[in-house]
């Protein structure tokens, strides 16, 4: 997980238009999440989600895979929170795998936030809000600035925290499942000691080509971890702070 900032892209048209606030109102009226495509495409529009591909770089919210085949996630489950279906701020880019697994895990330490009349008149920005207010368990990687500084990885890709609501996130997602383990230790760790090994057989009598060598598979070792448009950006980073330079 990497903190995303929303503000660098514009809310998307649909969510303001007069059917997406109908479909709201009945929902509302409802006093739950109605069943039915009407319902449902509204937090899917294309504007919604070229957005959301743009803002997350087509990679999942949690786990960082880049996917050909994603889920308009809902921070806060539209079956807890109905009326936050349609909200800005309450909509992700998920993995079906991370998504599958949260599915409407949501744990709080005080009280659910309840729908006010006037959290309509902010209604695209009312998770900061909740957040404080329920004192949630679940981390939402907009709101999290320092997201990255609180994530361990081992050497084997494996992510760990002492926070104990990213602890409570890699728990219920399943951040540390095998099979990502392994992809995020082959994409970062295994391939740069892939170069490095190349390099050492191609000047293993040349000791001082060999050190311009890694220095330059470094650099752009560096450079590629702050590329947010790649995989597994905070164990990148973390592997530069730990296991490279």
């Amino acid at each position: 997980m990497i903190y995303i900032d929303k503000n660098k892209v514009k809310r998307p048209a649909n969510l303001d238009s007069k059917i997406t606030k109908d479909r709201r109102k009945e929902i509302i009226k409802a006093n739950k999440f109605l069943k039915g495509a009407k319902y449902n495409k509204r937090y899917k529009t294309a504007d919604v989600k070229k957005t959301l591909e743009k803002l997350y770089n087509n990679k999942c919210a949690y786990c960082e895979t880049n996917i050909e085949r994603w889920d308009v996630e809902h921070f806060r489950p539209k079956s807890l929170y109905p009326w936050l279906a349609y909200s800005w701020d309450n909509l992700l880019l998920a993995c079906p795998t991370c998504n599958g697994h949260k599915s409407n895990h949501f744990e709080t330490i005080n009280e659910k936030a309840k729908l006010e009349t006037h959290d309509l008149e902010i209604i695209h920005n009312l998770s900061e809000k909740y957040n404080k207010k329920e004192n949630n368990k679940f981390v939402h990687p907009e709101l999290e600035k320092n997201i990255e500084s609180k994530i361990v990885f081992d050497q084997d890709g494996v992510i760990s925290s002492e926070d104990e609501r990213i602890q409570y996130t890699i728990k219920i997602c399943k951040l540390d499942r095998d099979k990502l383990n392994i992809e995020r230790k082959k994409q970062v760790l295994d391939n740069y000691n892939k170069y490095v090994m190349n390099a050492y057989l191609m000047f293993e009598n040349d000791d001082k080509n060999f050190k311009k060598a890694v220095k330059a598979i470094n650099k752009t070792f560096i450079e590629q971890a702050n590329l947010n448009e790649n995989n597994f950006i905070a164990f990148r980073k973390f592997a530069v702070k730990n296991f490279i330079i």
